[in-house]
């Protein structure tokens, strides 16, 4: 499942037989549950089958902040993978002038103690 980026809106991908999901670009929605809850769905439904690997991968340059709290969504659903004795993790990338995506990232790992985060260096 695949949706095509916009100017607010994110690309995002959920590759099944690779267990890769991703979103990329700018989550600057003004109708954010209209993109996020189809979202949470498919993600529920993908943690169902119980992949045996899942990599999540953040490459946003912006979002704001009703796009955090369906970010958050996402982690949580993922985390029910780890509970499950399933290999699942975070790739959060950002930028060298980007201190606040680096925090935000910092923040989620925070709060999903159990969710491997790997904060990455875009080079």
């Amino acid at each position: 499942m695949q949706i095509t980026e916009t100017n607010d809106s994110p690309y995002f991908l959920l590759d099944k037989n690779t267990g890769i999901i991703m979103l990329k670009g700018k989550s600057t929605l003004i109708l954010t549950m209209n993109f996020y809850e189809p979202i949470i769905e498919l993600i529920k439904i993908y943690v169902d089958t119980k992949p045996q690997y899942t990599k999540m991968i953040v490459d946003l340059e912006f979002f704001n902040t009703s796009s955090s709290k369906y970010i958050l969504l996402i982690f949580q659903e993922l985390r029910q993978l780890i509970s499950m004795n399933l290999k699942v993790e975070v790739d959060w990338y950002y930028t060298d002038d980007d201190e606040s995506m680096y925090e935000a990232g910092g923040d989620y790992s925070d709060i999903v103690k159990d969710l491997p985060f790997n904060l990455i260096l875009k080079k």
